[in-house]
């Protein structure tokens, strides 16, 4: 397949037709859904797919949009020819050599966060001398016409360092206009989110609990760790219980958790696959560790909490923070459930929160703070591969 790819360039691209790919094997989360959403509310004039190699997410969206993709299909992979554009979400494209059939089009990256770790290739640690050819021969050089940033700081600060790209337009991500909008209950934001999940935490809420979600990134080389250590469970519960709490744990989609098969009356364990972002809206407040998720959460300027239980291990094994993470991580920091727990106590109910450092780290992390996201990020798209 790779030997045909240099003809397949000879095929004419659509400069008005438009390829989002889902994130892992095309899940229906993060920055690529919001933009898809917008795409469909906003019509502008090119036509839009989003292309899944997950059976489910391609039949659940079937019955709300005629313009999903699977893939490998004969039907996808022709629209991926004479497609001039594809937008990816922390998607390489090299599974299934999808890239063979996207190869020529312009590619925009959004990446999936603006964070505090230092990525693989900048920590030599991380990158082997065996992964090397790999990551090279499957397009993993991260080169691409337009990347995704929030704001000047990140621009120079932290993708500059790890990736190539054309440009770096600053339009801020399309996951965050929900946490801008007034109203931004949309029945389409809740697809692909964990339903049985929602539905409890509405419950809990009725009945004057407070909600934290707990998401924490992955461990382990490609993902291989797991999270079971972090929390003595059935301790965590009496403390939820004594305290009117409901913990929603959401796991990265490749940690593992032996203690998921595990049922807590106060603790939810939220399906690592699915949309957590809508459920943000209900929680009172986060906990995570090194994940870049807490960056997003601020704009609801709710407490957030870090649990850094195994933080030397963490560098050591799996990535190192960047110079500038204190700076962002405003909110009381935890290496034993005891002192987190306190920490909860007193945020919850004290409102420790630093205001001052936080606008600050806010207003760093975000040039625009408002629910444009995705209309900047069409109308970059439109005058930069379009229009010219």
């Amino acid at each position: 397949m790779i030997l045909v790819s240099p003809t397949l360039l000879f095929i004419p691209r659509k400069k008005k037709q438009m390829i989002l790919v889902g994130t892992a094997d095309g899940l229906f989360i993060d920055n690529v859904k919001y933009f898809f959403l917008h795409l469909e509310k906003a019509k502008p004039d090119l036509k839009h797919y989003f292309l899944t190699s997950n059976s489910l997410v391609f039949k659940n969206l079937t019955n709300h949009f005629d313009n999903i993709l699977f893939y490998p299909s004969l039907k996808s992979m022709w629209i991926m020819l004479r497609s001039g554009i594809v937008v990816m979400d922390n998607t390489v494209l090299d599974q299934k050599f999808r890239f063979v059939f996207l190869k020529g089009a312009k590619h925009i990256q959004i990446w999936h966060g603006a964070g505090i770790k230092k990525f693989w290739n900048n920590n030599p640690k991380l990158t082997t001398r065996i992964l090397q050819p790999y990551f090279a021969f499957t397009e993993k050089k991260r080169h691409f016409d337009s990347f995704i940033s929030t704001s000047e700081f990140f621009t120079k600060n932290y993708f500059q360092q790890a990736f190539q790209s054309h440009q770096f337009p600053r339009t801020g991500y399309p996951r965050n206009d929900i946490f801008w909008q007034d109203n931004p209950y949309d029945k389409f934001i809740f697809l692909e989110t964990d339903d049985k999940c929602l539905q409890k935490i509405k419950e809990f809420k009725e009945k004057n609990n407070k909600v934290i979600a707990y998401v924490p990134t992955f461990r382990g080389v490609r993902g291989q760790g797991n999270n079971a250590p972090a929390f003595d469970m059935v301790r965590l519960n009496q403390f939820a219980e004594e305290n009117n709490l409901l913990f929603v744990f959401k796991l990265h989609p490749i940690l593992s958790n032996s203690n998921a098969e595990l049922e807590f009356d106060r603790i939810l364990w939220h399906e690592s696959n699915k949309d957590i972002y809508p459920i943000l809206l209900y929680c009172d407040a986060m906990i995570t560790d090194y994940s870049s998720i807490f960056m997003d959460y601020m704009i609801l300027n709710r407490p957030i909490l870090f649990y850094m239980y195994d933080k030397e291990d963490y560098e050591e094994r799996d990535r190192e923070l960047c110079d500038f993470y204190q700076d962002f991580m405003i909110g009381k920091q935890a290496h034993q459930q005891s002192e987190l727990e306190t920490n909860i106590l007193e945020a919850l109910f004290l409102g420790s929160q630093n205001q001052e450092k936080r606008k600050i780290a806010l207003d760093t992390t975000f040039q625009h703070q408002d629910a444009n996201s995705s209309q900047r990020l069409l109308q970059h798209i439109t005058e930069t591969y379009i229009s010219n």
